[in-house]
């Protein structure tokens, strides 16, 4: 794989890659886990459109874990402010009602408790040691 070679643009493409391959075989842990490497290598080039790419993708996968709710909010809002998107823009809306009706039952959403960064790094790190 391209982390072995220290080309991180063709790592992030690659880890992407292996996130979608994941997401289509239903693989919801594998494919968030993968997203999350490849959003963490995207912010270390500072890649923007893979930033956003990948942000969406991982925000939409987490939209529908209520613990994870405020993180995939985040993350489809930092998708739509790096390149506007008008479906990421639907899924903040979709998210963000849900929090309110989450709310308003008094439902317990726990806060995002890290940054996106930090969240796309922790993957990362676990799998480079």
């Amino acid at each position: 794989m391209a982390r072995q070679t220290a080309d991180a643009e063709a790592e992030a493409r690659d880890l992407g890659a292996l996130a979608r391959s994941r997401k289509l075989q239903a693989d919801r842990a594998g494919a968030v886990d993968y997203y999350r490497q490849a959003l963490h290598v995207a912010y270390q080039i500072e890649d923007t459109d893979l930033q956003a790419e990948y942000a969406f993708e991982l925000g939409n996968l987490l939209s529908d874990d209520m613990n994870m709710l405020n993180l995939a909010l985040q993350l489809l809002r930092e998708s739509d402010a790096q390149v506007p998107n008008g479906e990421a823009r639907r899924m903040v809306e979709r998210a963000r009602k849900r929090l309110e009706r989450a709310t308003a039952a008094s439902v317990s959403v726990p806060d995002a408790s890290m940054s996106s960064q930090d969240y796309a790094a922790e993957a990362y790190k676990a799998h480079v040691t």
